[in-house]
């Protein structure tokens, strides 16, 4: 398959889902992509410089892209997704030394952009190159690497409370 994205099913050793690149991308080409499931429903989650979209993959036969989301600040450079408190949630890392935390369902940043990561004597900021969730303590975090040598822990907000539903 050439210029589209392929969802590969481990166990049966053959592709799960085909899908076009999703309409109305400000980026030319998607490269970054994780998969993640809720309930009974599956999201393919990708990634260009400046967007990322959501594609929702329950249904293999008819799979359906939502409108792509604008990343502020500079171009991303790592994707990650979970499910934290019931809501599936993505997590962007930028050039610029942004954190975003999305949520998928209704494309919210009910968390930042947050920038930490620094560098240089006129404490420039410094690019996010790797993020993936966890949970520390029983709670839901993000931890960041950046260019500036250090790795951050970001405590998430409270996913699937009244505010957020």
């Amino acid at each position: 398959m050439q210029g589209g994205i392929l969802v590969w099913d481990i166990e049966e050793d053959g592709p799960a889902v085909e899908l076009d690149e999703p309409d109305g991308l400000d980026d030319p080409a998607l490269g970054h992509f994780a998969v993640a499931t809720v309930d009974d429903r599956a999201f393919v989650v990708a990634a260009g410089e400046r967007n990322i979209a959501v594609c929702d993959v329950s249904d293999p036969d008819a799979p359906v892209w939502a409108d792509p989301l604008s990343v502020p600040g500079g171009g991303i450079e790592c994707l990650d997704v979970a499910v934290v408190g019931g809501r599936t949630i993505a997590a962007t890392g930028g050039q610029d030394g942004a954190l975003c935390v999305w949520d998928v369902a209704d494309g919210r940043l009910p968390a930042g952009p947050d920038t930490a990561h620094r560098s240089g004597e006129r404490d420039a900021l410094s690019e996010v190159f790797a993020v993936r969730f966890t949970e520390l303590n029983g709670r839901s975090a993000a931890i960041t690497a950046g260019r500036d040598g250090t790795v951050r822990v970001w405590n998430l907000p409270e996913f699937g409370s009244d505010e957020h539903a």
